[in-house]
């Protein structure tokens, strides 16, 4: 069966997250004006030819892993976090939310790998500091953020933004999320896990 793209527009009538893999029988929603990010952008020229975007397995150096890409974790869900840069209050309140509820995550049959554009010594140094429990991935040129879209251009410093990609056990985009609140979105994420293990 086809899928189908559902967009889910928060009070602003902005777009909070594309819904890739909605329940038969659900139509596509747009409402209001809506500022359509590069994430947004990118998902939208492909949404009518490629119902199933596999997310590109690109190996990038990890903290503390040695080297890590998408493929290894097939047979799992995967939270991937793109997040602008490490121990800043914003990417510092979402890890450390991930961190405190990485057992509920897991529990879900689902693991949490952050991303972002710092290198390894700034990942382990961010890691430390606020006891991080999960993968932190260094895309320093920006190879995996501009291949989904996720790279933040005309910045003073290359840098991506925060966006969150759910990837089923088989290594397909699930559901975006282009615009997260960093203090609540691992529950978000775990609401929408529960949701998937019913269906």
């Amino acid at each position: 069966m086809a899928r189908r793209s559902v967009f889910v527009v928060d009070r602003d009538q902005r777009i909070k997250y594309i819904w890739l893999a909605p329940e038969q029988g659900m139509e596509p929603k747009l409402q209001g004006n809506r500022k359509c990010t590069k994430v947004m952008e990118y998902f939208t020229d492909r949404i009518e030819t490629e119902r199933r975007e596999r997310f590109p397995d690109i190996e990038l150096q990890a903290y503390p892993d040695g080297k890590k890409k998408v493929s290894d974790y097939k047979g799992k869900w995967l939270v991937l976090y793109f997040y602008p840069r490490d121990d800043t209050p914003g990417c510092t309140t979402e890890a450390c939310s991930f961190r405190d509820n990485i057992s509920d995550i897991r529990k879900l049959g689902a693991e949490v790998v952050g991303v972002s554009t710092d290198d390894y010594k700034s990942h382990e140094k961010f890691a430390k500091k606020y006891n991080l429990n999960f993968t932190l991935l260094s895309d320093t040129d920006g190879e995996l953020g501009k291949a989904v879209g996720a790279l933040r251009e005309n910045a003073s410093r290359l840098t991506e933004n925060r966006v969150t990609f759910l990837i089923d056990p088989k290594g397909f985009i699930a559901k975006v999320y282009p615009r997260v609140t960093p203090s609540e979105h691992s529950e978000e994420i775990i609401q929408d896990l529960k949701a998937l293990s019913r269906n």
